[in-house]
């Protein structure tokens, strides 16, 4: 679970240009580039979706829980046998159904079509 979170909290440190123990609107601009965007534009939409979501206690900031409890909850649905280990049997589980979902016409193989159309999916559902 540690390697599992591993990378989230350099990149939170690194954000955190304050040091406040929480993410602004300012410190995430300036990571993602985004300082200066105007985020009500339709490019920017879901990623202002998927920054709401982080923000579970809705103070305006995502806290360094706020967003390690994501990854805790992907996680869980991995490790399958609550053993704090994710196995290649529980791993391979779960991407071969997401694979043949993707696989819409059934060839074997995913096309930049069937990737677009998932990720226009995903980002439907923030």
């Amino acid at each position: 679970k540690t390697e599992f979170n591993g990378r989230i909290v350099p990149m939170f440190e690194k954000m955190d240009s304050n040091d406040d123990g929480s993410l602004d609107d300012k410190e995430i601009g300036k990571m993602t580039g985004l300082a200066n965007a105007n985020m009500d534009t339709a490019s920017y939409k879901p990623g202002k979706f998927m920054a709401k979501k982080l923000d579970i206690n809705n103070d305006g900031m995502i806290s360094l829980e706020e967003l390690t409890s994501r990854q805790d909850k992907r996680f869980q649905m991995l490790d399958l046998n609550a053993d704090g280990i994710i196995d290649k049997t529980e791993f391979n589980g779960r991407i071969v159904p997401m694979f043949e979902k993707m696989d819409s016409n059934g060839d074997g193989s995913l096309d930049d079509k069937e990737i677009g159309k998932m990720k226009r999916h995903n980002y439907s559902k923030m």
